[in-house]
């Protein structure tokens, strides 16, 4: 079967990626926070969780045994919540919102993993330029990219003759 007419831009598509940004950006931040909290609980030490309008950090109450891992397992799992919608793949596919929205989250939260694994001493004490320019810059280009790519629909030839009459 030959898929008709060009690819436009589809405003549905966009609209409800933005939707799921507004409203799981934050609770997949809690979740990034929650994986510092398994780790530094594993380790058998107490933890204090800190939430704010526009952030949330935890503060262990001491060194685990593994501390890349501890630094890592915030990123990593709230990269692996983001992308749970794609375990329903069939219906994500139709709901390019959905894919776009999942994709992006995922994204920001794996640059953090990166930065805040490898780069942690610098990190820390760079905290709101980390979190602008090296987390939410190549994040919102990520959006972008994943809009182009993922947020174009096949435009029916009844579309088009409608268009052109």
């Amino acid at each position: 079967m030959q898929k008709e007419g060009k690819k436009v831009f589809d405003k549905k598509a966009s609209l409800i990626s933005v939707i799921i940004l507004a409203a799981f950006i934050f609770p997949i931040t809690f979740v990034h926070e929650l994986g510092h909290v398994m780790i530094c609980a594993l380790d058998g030490y107490s933890y204090d969780i800190k939430v704010s309008l526009f952030a949330a950090s935890v503060i262990c109450d001491g060194t685990s045994s593994n501390l890349m891992l501890y630094w890592s397992f915030g990123g990593m799992l709230a990269m692996l919540v983001a992308l749970s919608p794609l375990v329903a793949w069939n219906w994500v596919k139709r709901n390019n919102g959905v894919l776009i929205g999942s994709l992006t989250i995922a994204t920001g939260h794996g640059i953090n993993a990166i930065i805040e694994t490898f780069l942690h001493s610098w990190y820390v004490t760079n905290i709101a330029f980390a979190s602008t320019t090296l987390i939410t810059v190549p994040t919102v280009f990520a959006y972008v990219i994943f809009l182009v790519w993922f947020g174009r629909a096949r435009q029916s030839m009844k579309t088009i003759t409608e268009k052109t009459a």
